[in-house]
């Protein structure tokens, strides 16, 4: 998990998939906080794709997704200059009975 959040700290997108990709070989599983991570690094660089893919990927494993995760997403919408695609995110949190948060209304 180190490992994970230092190339997140360094916005090294390359190195995060790299190491999903070893952690996948390995049959090690990703926490949330391993994807939060994952999903914040793409959305401070403003790569909605990148983000948005590593959200589906989480829920995709079964790992529940929180106000974090999604407000990192909506964030990563808001600095592409895609505001419809973050309030979608929004609303869909909300439908699964994720409240917004601050940081949730800030990212936008």
């Amino acid at each position: 998990c180190s490992l994970v959040h230092a190339a997140a700290k360094n916005n090294d997108t390359r190195r995060l998939e790299n190491l999903f990709e070893r952690m996948s070989e390995a049959n090690v599983e990703a926490t949330r906080p391993m994807y939060n991570a994952f999903i914040s690094t793409f959305a401070r660089r403003g790569d909605r794709d990148g983000a948005e893919k590593w959200l589906k990927q989480m829920l995709n494993t079964g790992t529940a997704a929180d106000v974090a995760s999604y407000s990192a997403v909506i964030h990563a919408c808001a600095k592409a200059g895609d505001l419809h695609h973050a309030e979608g995110w929004v609303c869909k949190m909300q439908e699964l009975g994720i409240d917004p948060n601050v940081v949730t209304y800030n990212s936008v």
